[in-house]
């Protein structure tokens, strides 16, 4: 948004800004439309829903968009989220020739890829083949979805841009009082601190981490989760059940998580599917050593071994990652280092650029 606003472009934001289906606190979410709008970005409420099975909400916003659409006479439209850009772009199709309107999509990780269940495939993949014929632009964040991009889709331009853009100096730069934070978090001096960052849900895979720090059994060993979901009630049961309880402390929604990287010892991303996952980016900035699965997104950032350490989702692959690391204190700090290097390609300034670039192509 604030390269087309420097474009001299008119914005206009259309998403669902009142859903529960975001782990993101309402009042945050209101500040930003409010930052968004002093900007001069006009804000329009669609009721999108993250759920395929939400039919009302989904009727409800083809409905608004179609009005939206037919209203305004949009240049460009760019989407995002499976969903809402399979509407939208359904929507705007028709009006691609009679406005010269170009559609782009972003696509943060496509639901078939290598590996998925067959029913991804029988059901995502013949989506978006058919909604390909209503896109101008694919961009796609890892080397897997571009890959099978260039082979599924007959679109002119498919584009490989590297994430989202991460804030290098914030991660990498955080100032603050470390042993002030360390005593907040109740880390004692010889604790090791393992942190996650993510929604607690199940393809986040937290359980296998803390199902790990039971085989572990290792007092001095914490495990922190800054993050909210419907899986919160469920970990803690699976902490207590495993005897690591008080090893295993779920932060909540968290504003600090530059702090936090910086705190912990080691990084843990134990997901099951990913695009090109910003916390291990962000993890990655901040130096931390990380423990991530070898999947998607994941192997575009860490090469095992040297920067970091991929391993299977399960508990025991994880555990043994586990313990190389804190055995290894010199090796995961000069991983550490690596990390920061590598991310450098991935900062928001480089990433800015790309999409500028992709703007252009739409004058």
């Amino acid at each position: 948004m604030d390269i087309l606003l420097s474009f001299g472009y008119e914005v206009t934001l259309a998403a669902n800004f009142c859903t529960e289906e975001d782990n993101t606190p309402q009042k945050n979410i209101k500040i930003f439309a409010e930052e968004m709008k002093a900007k001069g970005v006009k804000i329009k409420q669609i009721d999108f829903s993250r759920n395929p099975k939400n039919i009302r909400e989904q009727f409800r916003s083809v409905k608004q968009m179609k009005e939206l659409v037919a209203k305004e006479r949009f240049d460009i439209i760019h989407c995002h989220s499976p969903i809402g850009a399979a509407i939208t772009r359904i929507v705007a199709g028709k009006f691609r020739k009679k406005h010269h309107l170009k559609i782009i999509y972003t696509a943060h990780g496509f639901h078939f890829y290598k590996g998925a269940p067959f029913k991804n495939w029988l059901i995502y993949y013949p989506m978006e083949y058919i909604l390909s014929r209503y896109t101008d632009i694919l961009i796609t964040l890892n080397a897997e979805d571009y890959r099978l991009a260039k082979r599924k889709f007959k679109i002119k331009d498919i584009l490989y841009v590297p994430g989202v853009g991460i804030d290098i100096e914030k991660f990498g730069k955080a100032v603050f009082n470390m042993s002030e934070k360390k005593k907040e978090l109740g880390l004692g001096e010889k604790d090791i601190m393992l942190l996650s960052v993510g929604e607690l849900s199940a393809n986040k895979n937290h359980e296998a981490v803390i199902l790990a720090m039971g085989k572990l059994n290792n007092k001095s060993l914490h495990y922190y989760i800054a993050g909210k979901g419907k899986l919160e009630n469920m970990l803690k049961k699976t902490a207590e059940a495993n005897g690591c309880r008080s090893n295993v402390h779920i932060l909540g929604y968290r504003t600090d998580i530059a702090e936090l990287c910086q705190v912990a010892d080691i990084f843990v991303f134990p997901s099951l599917r990913e695009g090109l996952p910003v916390a291990l980016m962000e993890a990655m900035a901040a130096g931390v050593p990380c423990i991530a699965t070898k999947i998607r997104g994941n192997v575009d950032l860490i090469e095992s071994g040297k920067n970091g350490i991929l391993t299977s989702p399960d508990s025991k692959d994880i555990a043994k990652a586990i313990v190389w690391m804190c055995r290894n204190a010199q090796k995961r700090h000069v991983m550490g280092r690596r990390a920061k290097r590598r991310i450098q390609k991935f900062s928001s300034e480089k990433v800015r650029m790309k999409m500028e670039e992709v703007y252009k192509k739409c004058v």
